[in-house]
């Protein structure tokens, strides 16, 4: 069976970028399985270029640039003709909806099965015209795959046929790192080497205007500096050039110019730096605002954390349902500076409570590791091609 991915991959900094490689390593293992690659956005490349993905050690070329898909067919032409494509779709990576449409007509036309795995899923109240745009996406596909009951039961209200829908868990990677001497971990990251003795707070993953808020956790950690020994790492980059994003940064790095309980460690991570300061962390907390009408998602940096065996800070967002379902005792009723310093000092206090959730997310990390995942994806592609 020949199956051909049209994603981002690393290098390329992006979320679906590491999902698309996470899933192809496990894929990949398969015997009957053969996986082919056609990536994109990756920027200081031309067209056509051939990269690796340093994790999977796939080779792909460069094939969309900015949402522009004219260049996939070409590609397609270097390659076996596949029985099936799989697209990992985000508005963000696909904007011309027109022409990623025309290209998915054209493999169905050729016999090519077409799965498309929505990371976003528009809600019905996120506007017509985006509304209208996945329908014609949905429509063109064979299969939909989405992460979250949230995902499966909006596509269903819009009247999305439920036999085309299938829910399968964004896949958790096990870190490797876990147990490892800490002193190594701070050293290779780097990290300020005071932090050995401190308890840390993590938050990591693209800086976000739009939809997280850091300002309550900074308080919540200077609240508790004193009597805990406690520092906040901060990890990432604005995830677009978007001026909000980029300001809410210089907010950052003012704050921690003043603020000597909160590091800021700068850039998007490879992800063996992420997975290696996941494991020296003693808290993980996701400070996402839920935004109305945005569109429905989850959270690829949660896997990573529950895949360290940590205990994981969840706010009441569409993206952590997962968290909220699974470990309420873990989840923030209300965004604010009081909740998040009650919550983090169970966490230090290594309260019963806690323990107790970390194992559930534990035994959910290990049902939805990617080797699982990959499973559920090889069994739905059989039985589309059967």
């Amino acid at each position: 069976m020949h199956v051909v991915f049209v994603s981002r991959m690393p290098p390329v900094p992006c979320g679906v970028a590491e999902y698309t490689s996470m899933l192809i390593s496990e894929l990949s293992k398969i015997p009957a399985l053969t996986i082919s690659v056609v990536g994109g956005d990756a920027v200081d490349y031309p067209l056509g270029f051939e990269l690796q993905d340093p994790y999977s050690g796939v080779v792909y070329r460069n094939c969309f640039m900015r949402g522009d898909v004219l260049y996939l067919s070409k590609c397609l032409e270097n390659l076996e003709k596949p029985q099936l494509v799989h697209i990992q779709h985000e508005l963000g990576i696909f904007p011309d909806v027109v022409s990623l449409v025309n290209f998915m007509k054209s493999l169905r036309a050729q016999g090519i099965k077409i799965v498309l795995t929505l990371h976003t899923v528009v809600h019905a109240l996120g506007g017509e015209a985006l509304v209208t745009i996945q329908k014609h996406l949905v429509e063109n596909s064979d299969a939909v795959i989405v992460h979250s009951v949230l995902q499966e039961q909006e596509l269903l209200r819009q009247g999305i046929p439920v036999e085309k829908v299938h829910l399968i868990p964004h896949g958790t990677l096990l870190n490797p790192f876990v147990g490892q001497q800490r002193e190594l971990l701070i050293q290779s990251l780097p990290l300020p080497h005071d932090i050995v003795d401190k308890k840390v707070v993590c938050i990591a993953g693209f800086v976000r205007s739009r939809d997280k808020d850091y300002s309550p956790v900074i308080k919540a950690v200077d609240a508790l500096a004193d009597r805990y020994n406690v520092k906040l790492i901060i990890a990432g980059m604005p995830r677009r050039k978007d001026t909000r994003d980029v300001i809410l940064e210089e907010t950052l790095r003012r704050v921690i110019r003043e603020n000597g309980n909160v590091y800021y460690l700068e850039g998007f991570l490879d992800r063996f730096s992420l997975l290696k300061l996941l494991a020296l962390s003693d808290v993980v907390v996701l400070p996402i605002v839920d935004v109305r009408n945005y569109p429905i998602s989850v959270s690829g940096v949660f896997h990573l954390a529950i895949g360290s065996r940590k205990p994981v800070l969840c706010t009441r967002s569409h993206k952590l349902v997962e968290c909220n379902f699974l470990v309420p005792e873990l989840t923030l009723r209300v965004f604010a500076a009081e909740e998040f310093t009650r919550k983090i000092e169970e966490v230090l206090l290594s309260k019963e409570v806690v323990s107790r959730a970390v194992e559930k997310l534990w035994s959910y990390a290990l049902e939805t590791r990617w080797e699982v995942v990959a499973r559920k994806h090889y069994e739905l592609y059989r039985e589309l091609l059967s």
